[in-house]
């Protein structure tokens, strides 16, 4: 089913608002990633166990595990969007190499009490969000310029006003984009709105979560199991916007040239690294042979995160070089993403077959960001809180419904899946989205071997810049996700 979403209700291209709402909602969602077998059957495995990527949710299935496992996934994600702006369209792919899931575990049946079966320990490393793509948006329409934009947004601000509110106006202002009539107005170069643009962003990275995990099997009818587990963020960012072919650009004097204004150029470059901590906690209960239910709950992530950011403004003249001006610099800052509950069930059909469903939920509401210094400023503190009023008021709690399926003939294994991802808006169903997953494994001897192709679509909304007191400039984005994944393991 294709669904609309817009990115956190016509996300701007170029937010300049550092640790905003929609940064805090990247890092707390999660993609449905792991082993090629967990993503075919569409990740519903939290009663199931009996695969690697099952311990990132339910650390239970751990003590599911008779023999010692260890397995390797290798996945490529690829990215196609396809943009429409003032009636013209532009495409960009990306393509990217990931490991999706590397999981060892290791099984001790030997600890003299009959009721006690195991205590078995895993390690593991699973790729919890991939975040790379690129996007094209390029068309020409009549509607307020960017320059004019920035105009209108300056005017009854001072200078030091603008540095601290609107920094791309500030640097226009710098590069002589913007200039001031002798009352104190801004000005542009421009009379008449009627312009082209392109915008290019690029985005690199993912978040990758590193678990140690624990679980005891009580007469092989309840499991029990426990993790600590360390998210490592690693996301970077490149946007250029460039607005140019004006249909009126007034003529000017500049060191005693005459001269028209013909572009203006914005440059962006975030990237954030840190790591996180959390713990889960799970039961899995098998009553008959054919029924399990599992349960667990995920405890908040705890990150500090490092953000380097760098912005640059170019105006350019006729006959002269472009006036340049940057800003960057580096800030750290705790963030705090919410919690999950996860139930499910699972079915067991003649030794042959599984049936598979599990739902989780979590409150977005609860993403909450906080000073890294014990003794901030009443400015950063007064940031910060307004960034986490803006989350209270813009999400609200989700969950994603899990169905999958397996049928085994003889070493051969067919599978299917489907996940329901509700939408994180509140009062709108934005951000919904549909994913469908197949695969087919192999068994012989103590070996496996997995593969398994997911695909999603939807299509998004965003803002490629404000305009004071109106709606923003956006475009209209079409995107594909096809994850392909590869996994091999070896029982020993």
């Amino acid at each position: 089913m294709k669904k609309i979403a817009i990115s956190i209700v016509m996300l701007c291209a170029f937010q300049l608002d550092a640790q905003n709402e929609v940064d805090a909602l990247r890092y707390g969602l999660q993609d449905n990633l792991g082993t090629a077998r967990y993503m075919a059957m569409g990740g519903a495995f939290s009663a199931l166990g009996g695969d690697l990527s099952s311990i990132k949710e339910n650390p239970a299935a751990t003590a599911i595990y008779r023999t010692n496992e260890f397995g390797l996934s290798i996945g490529f994600h690829n990215k196609d969007t396809e943009s429409s702006y003032f009636n013209n369209s532009e495409q960009k792919d990306r393509t990217s190499f990931n490991i999706p899931s590397f999981s060892l575990v290791r099984v001790d049946d030997d600890l003299g009490d009959p009721n006690w079966n195991r205590l078995n320990l895993s390690f593991g490393l699973t790729r919890l969000n991939s975040l790379s793509s690129q996007t094209l948006i390029a068309g020409q329409h009549a509607q307020l310029s960017y320059i004019n934009s920035l105009k209108e947004r300056a005017q009854g601000k001072s200078i030091e006003d603008l540095f601290n509110q609107d920094l791309f106006a500030y640097l226009a202002f710098n590069t002589l984009g913007l200039d001031t009539t002798s009352g104190g107005n801004y000005v542009s170069w421009i009379d008449d709105d009627g312009q082209k643009q392109r915008f290019h962003r690029e985005e690199r990275g993912g978040i990758t979560e590193l678990n140690l995990s624990i679980g005891a099997s009580y007469n092989d009818k309840v499991f029990f199991g426990a993790s600590v587990n360390i998210p490592i963020v690693n996301y970077e960012t490149e946007s250029i916007f460039s607005e140019f072919s004006y249909d009126n650009s007034v003529d000017l004097t500049l060191d005693g040239i005459d001269t028209k204004f013909n572009r203006i150029g914005l440059q962006e470059y975030i990237k954030t690294t840190g790591s996180g901590i959390n713990a889960k906690f799970g039961i899995i209960a098998k009553p008959v042979f054919w029924w399990r239910l599992g349960i667990a709950v995920h405890t908040p992530t705890y990150y500090t995160l490092d953000e380097e950011y760098s912005y640059q403004v170019s105006s350019h003249f006729n006959g002269f070089n472009p006036i340049t001006d940057y800003f960057d610099g580096i800030y750290s800052y705790h963030l705090k993403t919410p919690g999950k509950f996860v139930l499910g069930t699972s079915f067991i059909l003649k030794k042959q077959g599984i049936i598979s469903v599990e739902y989780n939920y979590t409150d977005y509401s609860n993403l909450e960001y906080s000073s890294i210094d014990d003794f901030a400023s009443f400015e950063e503190e007064e940031a910060l809180n307004d960034q986490n009023s803006k989350i209270n008021q813009t999400f609200t709690s989700a969950g994603t419904f899990k169905l999958g399926a397996e049928w085994r003939y003889e070493n051969l294994s067919f599978r299917g899946g489907y996940n329901h991802v509700e939408s994180p808006l509140k009062k709108s169903d934005l951000l919904e989205r549909d994913v469908l997953s197949f695969g087919l494994g192999y068994r012989w001897e103590q070996y496996f071997l997995d593969m398994a192709i997911q695909h999603t679509r939807y299509d998004e909304r965003i803002a490629v810049y404000k305009v004071e007191d109106s709606e923003p400039i956006a475009a209209d984005l079409e995107s594909k996700i096809n994850n392909y994944v590869f996994t091999f393991g070896y029982k020993f």
